[in-house]
């Protein structure tokens, strides 16, 4: 880069940067991400039910939802048949198609890796479920 030291004058122009078209591209992009953010959030919907309701809407004993159940060592059961993640989405249409109900009920262990729990709830909306009920031990 050359100084101009004022004794010569020189007719090229001096090299600047025009700040404008940065600064306009950036605010855009910044625009776009906070439009964008929100809606890449997944959301589930949780209604807890009381032990009067619960009692009232338990289906019969021929209508059971399916039941999954994953242990701490991040194993899979589907009415007490072990199964593994790649069949789990036919196991689970399998035990919707026979009984009326889209509900599934997950019994997860407190030790279960959160990431095999969340591979299942995926696995199980992909096979129909159109409500999980999550299943909790008594102590």
């Amino acid at each position: 880069m050359a100084i101009s030291l004022g004794g010569k004058s020189s007719k090229r122009p001096e090299p600047s940067i025009n700040m404008t078209p940065l600064v306009d591209v950036v605010l855009v992009l910044l625009i776009i991400f906070m439009v964008v953010t929100p809606l890449m959030t997944k959301q589930v919907t949780v209604r807890v039910v009381g032990n009067g309701a619960a009692a009232a809407n338990t289906p019969a004993s021929d209508e059971r939802p399916p039941q999954v159940v994953i242990s701490a060592e991040g194993t899979v059961k589907v009415n007490q048949v072990d199964t593994d993640i790649q069949n789990l989405e036919q196991a689970v249409r399998s035990a919707l198609a026979i009984g009326k109900t889209k509900l599934v009920q997950l019994q997860a262990s407190d030790r279960a890796p959160y990431e095999q729990v969340v591979r299942v709830l995926d696995v199980l909306r992909g096979a129909g479920a159109r409500d999980i009920a999550m299943m909790t031990s008594q102590s």
